[in-house]
């Protein structure tokens, strides 16, 4: 059971953000680069609308295949980010949502994100040998972003080492 905002609680850029025991912290992606997703997803649908419209079945089976995706583009945008409680981190991306929980995380170290820009970002490896990358929390490389990235990882690394202490599962797993 997560209990929501009950301790440590202040406002950060507009967002509520907490630190305490049994709190959340979301962690979203960029303003801007949810708004530009966004943006871009809506130029497609109206591209397969478009495209529905003009008759022919071709132009009718290329305006499902790019208005499915653009919907998805549309509605995940804005979700886009890192929810940090009590039962672990979940990343929401683009194409999925993926909840990996505290007993297994093994430690939070920065990565490279996978795309064609050169980003950084955190990757978790789990106590299986699994690396993932939260391309979610991707940033270019900037003194800013590397700034924020540092202090994200911080404040990962102090929620699971309370996990750790409290967790008879974890008790016997080493420091972060």
């Amino acid at each position: 059971m997560v209990r929501r905002l009950t301790a440590g609680r202040r406002r950060c850029q507009h967002r509520e953000v907490t630190d305490g025991p049994g709190s959340v912290i979301r962690i979203p992606t960029g303003f801007w680069q949810r708004v530009i997703l966004t943006v871009v997803g809506a130029v497609f649908l109206l591209l397969a609308v478009v495209e529905l419209t003009i008759g022919a079945w071709g132009a009718r089976i290329l305006g499902v295949a790019i208005g499915v995706p653009s919907v998805v583009m549309i509605y995940r945008s804005p979700r886009l980010g890192v929810v940090v409680d009590d039962g672990g981190i979940t990343n929401r991306s683009l194409e999925r949502t993926r909840r990996i929980p505290w007993c297994d995380i093994a430690s939070v170290e920065p990565a490279r994100a996978g795309s064609a820009a050169p980003s950084t970002t955190l990757a978790l490896t789990t106590e299986g040998g699994e690396r993932i990358v939260l391309d979610s929390l991707a940033g270019y490389a900037t003194t800013d972003g590397a700034a924020r990235l540092e202090r994200t990882r911080a404040r990962i690394e102090a929620v699971l080492a309370a996990h750790r202490t409290g967790c008879a599962d974890c008790a016997h797993a080493a420091p972060v």
